[in-house]
């Protein structure tokens, strides 16, 4: 249950949070954190990338001031700590594929052997009785970090977007901690939740502003990423965990799915799967005409319903199987129906330009007419 030291620490941590945007964005430029828009970026001003290490400052501040913390709590402060440095390197110097993978692993290793975060239990996926890991349990853990941190970074693609659905997840774990009991977790998340719903407060576009004020950077959506998978794995991944681990991957879907999606289409065509296009989900809203705050608002609300059914199939005992080849159907149902949407979107935007360009040509034809007709009256 949510106690009175997670709602000082949580007003503490959003306080914390907004105080730093403030401090520290007139430095950004100076410490080069400004986002400058070019080629994908499509913003229209510098914006800077100052809330990602906001937010990992203030959640640091007040995680010895939680009454239950992490038995491995200093292991927890340095791979936050690393995964942020990190992506503060990232934003400012763009480091290499390689250099970043590097790192991602040798934290989720650092967190699996020291830390105690080892994905020991994937469920009944089946339906021939649960799978234990066992001595592969290392390497499922550092493919689970390492995609979910790069599955949140990759949905850094709109205003508010990467947030808004972290914080949903960051909800629906909650619950999920709470109806367990898992106290430890629970108030990280609750922290979790104060810092980020600060952050949104200068990131989403609202009627009162058009645009965001700062962006996270990797610094904030690697790190998130790594946050989730690590209340994930302590939700649902020991093999004493009360949710079965196909729950937190329904409340984790749209990013996962739709990171699995843009990175198999990469590979068909012959690219790596890891280079950079405007292929996501959030880009065909885009292509389609939707608004940000649209596109937003409702991939944020698919993103909710889909955490509400893993939750609500798990309170129901629906078999995990079935959970599963649900969650595959839906998959592959996503992955083709935005196959087909790509050639529909680009079609269409083909369409849009010709037409721009035939207006564009019709009053300079017009024109000569008319002075051609002038000519011949002379």
């Amino acid at each position: 249950m949510i106690s009175m030291n997670h709602l000082v620490l949580m007003i503490l941590s959003a306080l914390i949070t907004i105080f730093l945007i403030n401090i520290i964005s007139p430095y950004a430029e100076r410490m080069g954190l400004m986002d400058i828009p070019s080629g994908r970026k499509k913003h229209q001003s510098k914006t800077p990338m100052i809330g990602g290490i906001s937010m990992v400052i203030s959640y640091l501040l007040c995680i010895p001031w939680l009454a239950a913390k992490p038995v491995y709590m200093e292991i927890f402060f340095l791979s936050v700590f690393i995964i942020c440095i990190t992506g503060f390197l990232d934003d400012r110097h763009d480091l290499s594929t390689k250099k970043r993978f590097m790192i991602q692993i040798i934290v989720a290793l650092m967190l699996a052997y020291s830390g105690g975060v080892m994905v020991e239990n994937l469920g009944n996926l089946l339906g021939f009785g649960v799978i234990h890991t066992g001595f592969l349990g290392i390497t499922f853990t550092v493919i689970c970090f390492v995609g979910l941190m790069n599955a949140i970074n990759m949905a850094d693609g709109l205003d508010g977007l990467s947030g808004s659905l972290v914080l949903v997840s960051c909800g629906w774990y909650a619950i999920l901690a709470s109806m367990t009991g898992s106290n430890v977790t629970l108030g990280l998340i609750l922290l979790l939740i104060s810092v980020l719903t600060s952050f949104l407060v200068f990131n989403l576009r609202t009627p009162w502003r058009n645009r965001a004020a700062v962006f996270m950077g990797d610094a904030g959506s690697v790190t998130l990423g790594l946050l989730m998978t690590y209340f994930a794995v302590e939700i649902a991944g020991h093999r004493s965990s009360q949710v079965t681990p196909i729950t937190v991957v329904w409340v984790l879907a749209l990013p996962l799915i739709d990171m699995a999606c843009v990175m198999f289409r990469r590979i068909r065509k012959g690219k790596s799967p890891f280079c950079a296009d405007n292929e996501h989900l959030h880009h065909i809203f885009q292509h389609a005409g939707f608004s940000v705050g649209q596109t937003v608002t409702l991939l944020t609300l698919v993103h909710a319903l889909l955490g509400a059914f893993g939750i609500i199939a798990w309170v129901f005992h629906v078999p995990e199987y079935i959970m599963f080849y649900s969650f595959i159907a839906l998959l592959a149902t996503y992955y083709i129906t935005m196959n087909h949407a790509w050639k529909v979107m680009k079609a269409l935007s083909r369409l849009n330009l010709e037409k721009q360009e035939a207006n564009t040509r019709l009053p300079e034809s017009v024109n000569g007419d008319i002075l051609q007709a002038d000519k011949n009256s002379v």
